[in-house]
């Protein structure tokens, strides 16, 4: 993301010195370090802070960049009265008292206490005796998360858990600048050069190590003005980020609605040229029924029905004039399923459900078996034959598929879609399926599971072009399609 990049870039150089200007008046920084250890020292005297061990020199090998001439390196410890993690101990939580913060809580940038814990008066009295968070002061995330610092403008008491570390500066004027080098990329290299764990073990950073960070300390002035210049170009970026957030959400969703609206001209006859040469489909309907009315009297098929007429109302957009609403079960013999539940087997025939019509495919190997004898008759009503279409009618429904068949299979629960005589172009249907499953889960109904009726899809209704018509849509949606699916 060009954002992250800039992002980073800017603190980088800021850190460095490269994004404001270094003034003579502001006087050298070696100066500023030299009034905190007299501080420091005064804090050791009276007893309010301890005496740590004399940190080591930064040797060349630690520097990562040069800094202006007025600037200065010293470590984090340097800087600091005290840098302490949170309770090691996880506390008795309890619905209303003193807020208990973790990495979940700061990790954002930011203070997030829509799901914080609470601890009692008495458990916070105890932990603050070695940790105290006070206004100004810095929390890091040490565990899990690592980095992420910010400054403590909260005006309540809290306690902290054992993945955050508070670091209490001796200056605190200098907090937000030190915030800001604490967010830089040197800062992350030092992270991944430092932090232990990894594999089974959660990444942390230990509170030795924080006292060892070298840290590029300007002028308090310098300071003041890095952090303004910051304040202002930040969140400029920030804005940047946010649309290319949203950018990339609108580039992923893309594809899906490119087919989506691909698939919704097609069926609706604004992707092919209509030619009169194709006829018209209500012939395509009259062959149709006739084949259907033959294959009834053979027992071939089952007599279907009268459906009611197609209301104005139930008509959903216009199509061309040579082509014709027809319900489903008017074109197609439409069939479902066994309902009932056969005895499993461990070795036999797969019984194919709502759940293996994954992809436009038959997925097998979550399929159940069931014996040769049960298998046998349930396809007494709802034999599977290669160029059918299988569609789920229980759970995630739709997700249509084209039979391809390399083996016997039975279908539980799902629907059938046969073509009469080779009339139809079953990818056409198919096609439409896929675009018209959306509208079938939206007036799915069920507690558990969501379905649709087998009387449900027989009258639901399909846009009939004539068959020259149904074969220019397919091919030209198998030519658009797969561009589509290049953008993914």
């Amino acid at each position: 993301m060009i954002a992250e990049q800039l992002k980073k870039s800017i603190l980088q150089a800021a850190i460095q010195g490269k994004l404001t200007e270094q003034l003579p008046e502001d006087g050298d920084a070696r100066d500023l370090l030299k009034e905190i250890q007299k501080k420091k020292d005064l804090l050791i005297k009276e007893g309010k802070i301890k005496r740590e061990k004399p940190l080591p020199d930064i040797p060349e090998d630690e520097i990562p960049f040069e800094i202006p001439d007025n600037w200065c390196w010293v470590r984090l410890g340097e800087l600091t009265s005290l840098i302490v993690d949170g309770t090691h101990r996880t506390p008795r939580y309890v619905d209303k008292g003193v807020p208990f913060l973790s990495v979940k809580n700061i990790s954002s940038g930011k203070f997030d206490l829509s799901n914080i814990k609470y601890i009692t008066d008495e458990e916070h009295v105890e932990l603050i005796k070695r940790c105290k968070p006070e206004y100004g002061d810095i929390l890091l995330c040490r565990i899990g998360t690592l980095g992420k610092p910010i400054i403590n403008v909260i005006d309540f008491e809290y306690s902290i858990f054992v993945s955050l570390a508070l670091i209490k500066l001796i200056e605190q004027d200098i907090n937000m600048y030190l915030v800001k080098y604490l967010s830089s990329p040197s800062m992350n290299e030092w992270i991944d050069k430092n932090k232990v764990g990894g594999g089974t073990h959660t990444n942390k950073i230990n509170l030795r190590d924080l006292y060892m960070v070298p840290i590029p300390l300007p002028t308090l002035a310098e300071q003041h003005r890095i952090v303004e210049r910051l304040d202002v170009l930040l969140p400029e970026i920030g804005k940047l980020e946010e649309e290319e957030s949203k950018l990339a959400a609108l580039q992923k969703s893309f594809p899906k609605k490119m087919k989506e609206s691909i698939l919704k001209y097609a069926i609706q006859g604004k992707l092919t040229e209509q030619l009169e040469s194709d006829g018209d489909a209500r012939d395509l309907l009259k062959k149709i029924q006739t084949e259907k009315e033959r294959l009834a009297k053979e027992g071939k098929i089952k007599n279907e029905k009268p459906l009611p007429e197609i209301t104005e109302d139930e008509i959903p957009f216009d199509i061309p004039e040579n082509w014709c609403w027809v319900r489903l079960i008017e074109c197609l013999d439409v069939r479902d399923g066994t309902h009932d539940s056969p005895k499993y087997v461990a070795q036999g025939v797969p019984l194919v459900t709502s759940k293996n019509l994954v992809n436009g495919s038959i997925d097998f190997t979550s399929a159940k078996f069931i014996s040769a004898e049960d298998s046998k008759a349930i396809n007494l009503r709802s034999n599977v034959d290669d160029g059918d279409i299988l569609f789920a009618m229980i759970g995630s429904i739709g997700n249509p598929a084209i039979v391809c068949k390399d083996r016997e299979f039975s279908i539980k629960n799902v629907a059938l879609f046969k073509n009469i005589e080779n009339l139809m172009n079953m990818h056409y249907v198919y096609y439409f399926l896929k675009i018209e499953q959306e509208a079938m889960r939206k007036v799915s109904s069920g507690g558990v599971q969501a379905f649709v009726s087998f009387n449900f899809l027989r009258k639901s209704l399909i846009p009939l072009p004539p068959l020259a018509e149904q074969q220019r849509i397919v091919e030209r949606l198998n030519q658009l399609l797969p561009l589509c699916d290049a953008l993914e």
